[in-house]
C-alpha cells in the first residue's frame, strides 16, 4: 500500500515538474503571465543579508564547504566512494 501511494505520488511530482519546465522552456513571447518569475529567494536572501545572525550562519557554511570539499574531491581522486547526505525539506502547501 505504502509503495504504490509513494510510486503514484512519485509519479505525479515529475509529471508536474517536466510540465513547469517544458513551458520554462518556451521561447514563445506571447507566454502567459503566470510562467514569468515568482520566487523572490534571491530578493530575500539579500535582504536577509543585512541581519548579522543570518550573515553569520551564511559564513559558517560556506567555512563548511570549503574544509569538506577538498575531502571529497581526495576521496573521488582515490576512487573511493564519497556518500553525501543532502537534507531535503518538502513544503506542502494547500487551501
Amino acid at each position: 500500500m505504502k509503495r504504490s501511494l509513494l510510486l503514484a505520488s512519485a509519479i505525479a511530482l515529475s509529471l508536474t515538474v517536466s510540465g513547469q519546465i517544458s513551458s520554462f522552456g518556451s521561447t514563445d513571447n506571447a507566454a502567459p503571465a503566470s510562467s514569468q518569475r515568482t520566487c523572490h529567494a534571491h530578493e530575500k536572501h539579500v535582504e536577509m543579508m543585512g541581519l548579522q545572525k543570518y550573515s553569520d550562519a551564511v559564513e559558517r557554511i560556506e567555512e563548511h564547504t570549503e574544509e569538506w570539499a577538498p575531502i571529497v574531491a581526495q576521496q573521488r581522486a582515490a576512487n573511493q566512494n564519497a556518500i553525501v547526505t543532502i537534507p531535503v525539506v518538502f513544503h506542502v502547501v494547500y487551501r
